[in-house]
């Protein structure tokens, strides 16, 4: 077995959770399952059930919807830094989300998702520009887009490197790519070990701020920046997800905050830093 990102045999087994063994690089840091005996089947996990969690006292996505736009409007500034309006192309777009941020300050969007559910939502604004599958489904010229972006995804792929790779050719010369992915250099990776709540089946790969620049670099990116990923989240939407994703003090304490909490304030969209990052790279 090698490191995907820098090709290392020295690989040690960090620990077992929920019957999934987690290992790492020990010359990168890279963190991993050993996937080849668990692959979670995207399409099918990202049903109706699994968007559950989205939902706050009985409403499906408007809590959902106003924490994740805050978030959205902050990282597009961010990728607007560096780049003109054009094209862009949101791989895990969900129901669309982002897409209607950027709709909304002028770029042509497009989405994928693997999702059958989120891609019925997402069509009903944007039709045809939203297709169901994974990049390597969907054939898309060289050139193609502007930016593309990749939020709480690459975590989940089953090939990160051979999906970079893909970017780089539909991208267009100089476009760019924007990550946002957790981080196990992140002080709450470090505190809780194995209790982190992002040690999940569905994460597959877990980069450093490190070894994200590496993989970059390997797949013919040149890395911009690399900074904590801030996310605005209702205390209503973090006790929903703490309920689903449980997690030793965090589920009993956000429970107890929400609980306290002036119901004003439960769906109001807070500043959180949780362990993650936003990564910008462009194209060499």
């Amino acid at each position: 077995m090698r490191c995907i990102v820098c090709e290392s045999k020295k690989i040690n087994r960090l620990f077992i959770k929920q019957g999934r063994e987690f290992l790492k690089c020990n010359y990168c840091g890279l963190v991993f399952i050993a996937h080849q005996n668990y692959l979670v089947d995207l399409g099918n996990f990202y049903n109706k059930q699994y968007y559950s969690h989205w939902e706050v006292n009985g409403k499906m996505t408007e809590i959902t919807k106003l924490n994740k736009t805050y978030t959205f409007e902050v990282w597009l500034r961010e990728i607007e830094k560096y780049i003109a309006k054009g094209r862009i192309l949101d791989i895990g777009c969900a129901m669309g989300f982002f897409l209607e941020v950027a709709q909304q300050r002028g770029w042509d969007v497009y989405g994928i998702d693997v999702s059958e559910y989120a891609v019925n939502l997402a069509r009903e604004k944007f039709g045809s520009r939203v297709s169901r599958g994974t990049l390597s489904d969907i054939h898309f010229a060289p050139d193609s887009f502007d930016v593309i972006t990749m939020f709480d995804v690459i975590e989940h792929l089953s090939s990160p490197t051979e999906t970079l790779r893909n970017i780089s050719m539909i991208l267009k010369s100089k476009g760019i790519l924007a990550i946002s992915t957790v981080n196990t250099d992140s002080l709450s990776c470090k505190l809780m070990g194995s209790y982190w709540s992002h040690f999940k089946p569905e994460h597959l790969y877990y980069f450093s701020s490190q070894n994200i620049k590496l993989i970059l670099d390997k797949t013919g990116f040149s890395v911009l920046e690399v900074k904590d990923s801030n996310k605005f989240l209702s205390l209503s939407y973090i006790k929903s997800y703490f309920y689903v994703y449980k997690t030793p003090i965090l589920t009993t304490f956000s429970s107890l905050i929400e609980l306290f909490t002036p119901s004003v304030l439960k769906n109001h969209p807070f500043k959180f830093k949780l362990g993650e990052m936003f990564v910008l790279a462009q194209k060499r």
